[in-house]
């Protein structure tokens, strides 16, 4: 009993100190994120090996947010990001393994959100990260959902060619969201969310049943809060309309 209770206590203080030390790592990566790019992945170099989900998740977001479209290149190409990819997929294969509870679903679409928004697609880790969110959406929120629809929407913009490395978790992706979202009250969510699901919706081939549904009920919505929307957005809701037409779906 007595060598029981010095191990829990050695492992509550170590937890402790891991937790301590993360929260440490991830507000210097916030702090980071307020300089640039390079300053981030000069933290990611400097605790390699010692991040958790979330620091990788707050690190790669925070890229994301600062990068500008022209220095792309050099954060792509920096060693530091090529470890940030090579701990996401570890840690997504080890929680598929349920060897850790270190990548949760918020973290895993923060990440996938974050390199699309950095128009890069390694499909491997497109796939493990989905794997990771997908059986969790519900426990998530709106704009988490949103966010994952709108991730891989825009590999199949972009990226056409490695559409078949995802197609298998592409139907998943759609279906689970729909669901996912059909828990919540549509007339709540913001007109950036309603776009946002409208367009992905639209250019993910995935029409199923639920995802007309999605369509149809974010499109009434829109429609309630037309005036409110921006004349630019207004381009966007008109995109993903000839987008379903073209695929011959609810509107033909």
């Amino acid at each position: 009993a007595g060598i029981q209770a010095l191990l829990d206590e050695y492992i509550t203080l170590y937890t402790d100190m891991r937790n301590t030390c993360a929260k440490m790592i991830n507000k210097e990566l916030v702090d980071a994120g307020e300089q640039n790019s390079m300053m981030i992945l000069e933290v990611v170099g400097r605790y390699n090996g010692q991040l958790n989900g979330l620091n990788l998740a707050t690190a790669f977001h925070r890229l994301a947010r600062c990068t500008s479209e022209q220095q792309i290149p050099e954060v792509l190409l920096n060693p530091d990001f090529a470890k940030m990819l090579d701990m996401a997929q570890t840690l997504a294969h080890q929680e598929l393994q349920q060897q850790s509870n270190s990548m949760t679903a918020k973290c895993s679409i923060m990440i996938l959100w974050s390199l699309a928004s950095l128009e890069t697609f390694p499909t491997d880790l497109f796939s493990l990260l989905s794997r990771v969110a997908v059986p969790r959406l519900r426990t998530c929120e709106v704009h988490d959902i949103t966010n994952l629809l709108w991730s891989f929407a825009k590999l199949y913009k972009i990226r056409p060619d490695l559409i078949p490395h995802v197609s298998m978790e592409t139907p998943l992706v759609v279906n689970t969201s729909v669901d996912a979202l059909s828990q919540h009250d549509l007339s709540s969510f913001t007109v950036q969310l309603l776009i946002s699901a409208l367009v992905s919706v639209a250019t993910l081939p995935c029409q199923s049943h639920g995802a007309m549904w999605l369509f149809s009920a974010c499109s009434q919505e829109v429609a309630k809060k037309w005036e409110q929307i921006p004349k630019k957005s207004r381009s966007h809701v008109a995109f993903s309309f000839r987008l379903m037409r073209l695929q011959n779906c609810l509107l033909a």
